[in-house]
């Protein structure tokens, strides 16, 4: 399992802004694991811009 570390810059009920410097990394779905939840939520990418996508939770 890979671990990358980015930023969340906005999160709401059912998705989240995520920004970072290699998006291009993230595949269309990942399991996202913040460090104040102590478990992972399901993500599919719903957009890219190239330092930040939108994931909504599944």
């Amino acid at each position: 399992m890979q671990h990358l570390t980015f930023t969340v810059r906005n999160i709401s009920a059912t998705g989240a802004s995520i920004a970072a410097t290699n998006l291009a990394a993230i595949p269309d779905s990942f399991q996202l694991l913040m460090e104040m939840e102590s478990t992972a939520r399901r993500c599919a990418v719903v957009w890219r811009k190239p330092t930040q996508i939108g994931v909504q939770f599944t």
